[in-house]
């Protein structure tokens, strides 16, 4: 038969390559068997479907389940290796589960004989039907060209080569639907090098020379089965191997003029499907099903019950592509509304730091230094922060809208005298981790040495803390010079019992109270020790700094943070090990993402650590942050892997553009699409702020990030790591409470409801959510996890428009880099 995929050899010189032939051993006849004979005790035979060269088909009733099947015997020679042939053939098509693929049932041994089990299809196969009618009806073969596409892409999903597709092998039942049958062949994608095998005039070219079969040469089959179904020709007319491996690779005349009707998009698909090259065509059926014309693949699988893979999602038919003068509008809008962004940040706590870090680092060595320390720095660093206690205080308000002192942001300086190193070990696995393990703090490291020092200023360069290891040889300055420099009413001091713990080593303790010029009546304590008659310690303290009773929501939010922390790394775990044990990960892309996430934090590490000149302290630092990076790193990962199955099942469009940019796809219109509504919905959100700002009347107190460069650009990869895990976590309580309420509505009412109370923490976490996810739904991931990115740089930037600030250069350079990317972006779209 010239359609035999085991036709000899002939007159071709075997080298290299094995062919994979008919089992040896004298001709047998077929089994023989007459209508309402039962075999196995089981079957009972029908009627003879048909007879080959490799045995026989019939047709039989399942007397145990009343259904009809078809049962292949075949004529095997169980010294050839026959045998294991058979069960491959049933191992490898049990795998495949799909409407439009032949179910395989099992391997059934009786009476001598050895025959598969399999469903019974109530038709004809493609080639019998195309020497009966020539060629399909455009539309009927597009249907078929879906059919067999869908089916192959099942395979692939389970890295299975079919390597023998052909029209014989495909099977048109009554209804219409084409479904692939004869997996004798398949192999894993990537094996069978060096190894012949399939039928001649549907090999592709890497396929008739030996070389390694993949899924890339199952779509050179179905391009030569699709141009065969639309023309009613075939592109090879090979009857062996060695005929077939003489032939160059055809460029057979497009479809669309032997068929005027046929759609000019089957010339271009055919022909990529036929490209020599297989890094030219198609990288699978899933890819090969997108480009089909009429129909969605992500649809068709939903409606079979199937869950997409991230191939057929990343292949989709939505481009992306938006009108042009649509994407430079918002791009415009974005542009026009980043210096309105600035204007509207005014409030925000950074913009009452007018002094730039060079001038607080001089104010901070000069008190040191009027403290009597006179051990020379070796080794400094520096630092801002806002204070906490008095930010949420009922004093803090008032203290920021006056700019009066104590100020409500902290610069603090540090000094050693030999050299500093971290020693903090971070609690917890997440961004945090990997920023604090090499990063110095006010207590981290502790001041141990002479000659050690710390300043805390406020950000007008009064003196809120001092701490200090001063020796024998320093300088009896007293404390007249500390007082001076915090800035208060020297004559409104009071002499009063100590009550603080010096973090210092003293030997003597000291306290006042005491009131700022501008401050009104309100007082302040400030608290001091010394070590050998010379100043160690000085800390200035208001009544913001009492100890006081959270108030209840805050505490309920602490609480439900933690719950759902920990009911997110339980359920996670459980989750993402049963997806691996099923198989239904995206493999590739968790990968990448882990490696990018990884990456990101060890980034951020080496930027933010203070690196020792001791190798021991910097190995050991090296190890936290290479730890914390790995661990962050695989936290995310597993996450990943808990919902995406889920998502990809129930909302596959949402992971559209993200796919593909885990693909590599950057210049994709989808990816360009979803950052530019990801940029422009920051935008929105830092709208909503400022109005709602504006109509409560109090002020938006965030405090940004002053850092040094290094410590900013760090910061600003976090925010990346903190973005993705923020899309990952909201998709995680969506698809919770989705489960949960079982409808959508009731889903956003729930989602609308529960974090309506972070407001009582954070004012506005309510807007944010709701921003999350209305873009979440109505855009997708990408979108989302870009929108939380760009909110994160924008709150932790210094934005301004007044060119005289000392950080004017790095709010211009965030602004034009996120303008930048909206450009970009809308370019790609």
């Amino acid at each position: 038969m010239a359609d035999d995929p085991m036709t000899p050899l002939g007159d071709l010189v075997t080298r290299e390559p094995t062919i994979e032939r008919a089992p040896s051993g004298a001709p047998q006849r077929g089994a023989g068997f007459t209508p309402g004979s039962i075999v196995a005790g089981r079957y009972r035979i029908v009627s003879l479907l048909g007879r080959g060269g490799m045995g026989e088909v019939y047709r039989a009733d399942d007397l145990r389940l009343g259904q009809p099947v078809a049962l292949k015997f075949v004529t095997i020679s169980d010294a050839a290796g026959g045998i294991e042939n058979l069960y491959h053939e049933v191992r490898v098509a049990r795998q495949v589960s799909h409407p439009n693929v032949c179910r395989v049932h099992d391997v059934v041994e009786a009476e001598g004989l050895r025959f598969i089990a399999m469903e019974y299809v109530d038709g004809e196969d493609l080639a019998s039907l195309l020497r009966r009618v020539g060629r399909l009806p455009a539309a009927k073969a597009t249907q078929v060209a879906r059919d067999m596409a869908s089916g192959l892409a099942a395979a692939h999903d389970r890295g299975i080569v079919h390597r023998d597709l052909k029209p014989g092998n495909v099977m048109i039942d009554g209804k219409g639907r084409a479904r692939i049958t004869d997996f004798g062949l398949a192999s894993l994608a990537g094996h069978g090098e060096g190894t012949i095998s399939g039928t001649p005039a549907y090999m592709a070219p890497e396929q008739v020379t030996g070389g390694a079969v993949t899924l890339r040469s199952d779509v050179y089959a179905l391009g030569l089965v699709l141009y065969e179904l639309f023309t009613g020709k075939r592109v090879y007319d090979a009857p062996s191997y060695g005929e077939r491996r003489s032939q160059r690779p055809a460029t057979p005349r497009p479809p669309s003029t032997l068929a005027p009707e046929i759609e000019p998009g089957f010339d271009h698909l055919i022909a990529s499907c036929l490209a020599a090259d297989p890094e030219a065509r198609p990288a699978s059926a899933h890819a090969v099903l997108a480009l089909l014309p009429g129909g969605d693949a992500l649809d068709a699988a939903l409606a079979a019950g199937e869950t997409p893979s991230p191939e057929m999602v990343a292949a989709a038919t939505e481009t992306g592509v938006i009108p042009a003068r649509v994407a430079y509008a918002i791009a415009g809008a974005v542009i026009l509304a980043l210096p309105l962004v600035a204007w509207q940040s005014q409030s925000f706590l950074y913009n009452l730091v007018r002094k730039p870090p060079e001038v607080m680092m001089e104010r901070a060595a000069n008190i040191v230094a009027a403290a009597g320390i006179r051990e020379p720095a070796r080794d400094e660093a520096m630092l801002f922060q806002d204070d906490l206690a008095m930010r949420r205080s009922r004093w803090g308000e008032r203290l920021i809208v006056r700019g009066v002192r104590p100020g409500i942001v902290r610069f603090i300086y540090r000094r050693s005298s030999s050299g500093m190193a971290a020693q903090r070990v971070a609690e917890t696995i997440s961004s945090l981790f990997v920023y604090q393990t090499g990063h110095i703090t006010l207590d981290d490291p502790p001041i141990a040495r002479a000659g050690d020092a710390a300043v805390v200023l406020d950000q007008n360069g009064a003196l809120v803390e001092f701490r200090a290891r001063p020796s024998l040889s320093d300088h009896l300055s007293g404390w007249q010079p500390l007082l001076e420099a915090t800035g208060v009413d020297l004559g409104s001091l009071r002499d009063v019992p100590p009550l603080g713990a010096p973090p210092v080593p003293s030997d003597a303790r000291k306290a006042w109270t005491a009131r700022y010029p501008n401050a009104g009546t309100t007082p302040v304590r400030i608290e001091a020790a010394s070590f050998d008659g010379r100043p160690s310690w000085l800390s200035v303290a208001g009544p913001w700094h009492k100890d006081e009773a959270p108030p209840p929501a805050h505490v309920v939010f602490i609480a439900c943070q933690m719950v759902l922390s920990v009911a997110m790394c339980i359920g996670g775990f459980y989750a993402a090990r049963r997806n691996l044990r099923r198989g239904s990960i995206d493999r590739r892309g968790g990968v990448r993402l882990a490696f990018f996430a990884g990456a990101l934090l060890l980034a951020s590490w080496e930027l933010a650590a203070h690196h020792s000149s001791s190798p021991d302290d910097e190995a050991r630092m090296s190890s936290l942050g290479l730890g914390g990076a790995i661990g962050g790193a695989a936290l995310l990962w597993t996450c990943y892997a808990a919902i995406e199955p889920s998502v990809r099942r129930r909302w596959p469009r949402a992971l559209i553009g993200w796919m593909r940019l885990l693909a590599g796809r950057f210049r994709d219109p989808m990816v360009g699409r979803d950052l530019l509504i990801g940029i422009a919905a920051s935008i929105v959100f830092f709208e909503i702020l400022w109005l709602g700002n504006t109509l409560s009347g109090k002020p938006y107190v965030h405090a940004s990030n002053l850092d040094p460069l290094r410590g900013f650009l760090a910061n600003t990869l976090i925010e990346n790591f903190d973005a993705i895990g923020i899309g990952i976590t909201c998709i995680f309580i969506y698809l919770v409470l989705t489960l949960l309420l079982r409808r959508p509505a009731a889903a956003v009412i729930a989602w609308l409801v529960l974090f309506a109370g972070m407001g009582f923490v954070i004012p506005a976490a309510p807007f944010f959510m709701a921003l999350n996810l209305f873009v979440l739904l109505r855009f997708g991931l990408l979108p989302a996890v870009t929108m939380n990115f760009c909110v994160g740089v924008l709150l932790d930037s210094p934005l301004t428009l007044d060119t005289t600030a000392w950080f004017w250069p790095r709010a211009a350079t965030v602004m034009m880099a996120m303008a930048a990317a909206a450009v970009w972006s809308a370019r790609r779209a």
